[in-house]
Order: C-alpha cells, then structure tokens, then sequence
C-alpha cells in the first residue's frame, strides 16, 4: 500500500456503520500512519548510519 512507510507506523481500526437499506451494514476500516513516529525512525535510521 504505501512502500516505503515502516509497518510500525500503521494504525488500523475499523467500524460498523448502518445504511439507509434495511438490514444492510457497512464496515469502515480506517487506516492511517503515525507521521510523527515515522518521522522520529528515519530520524534515527539516518543518524546511526552517518
């Protein structure tokens, strides 16, 4: 999904939500990425390489 982005920094939930048919339900899966950890390990990453 997003190549370069640590695994670590992926958050997912998901949530049922009702619709305007009867009987029917949709589930949201949200996903996003913690920027600021991501941010924080490449931080890291460049630094123990320089």
């Amino acid at each position: 999904m997003i190549p370069d982005i640590d695994k670590q920094a992926l958050r997912t939930f998901y949530t049922i939500h009702s619709t305007d048919q009867e009987d029917i339900e949709a589930t949201v899966i949200h996903v996003y990425v913690d920027i600021y950890n991501e941010m924080k390990r490449r931080i890291s990453e460049s630094s123990r390489r320089k």
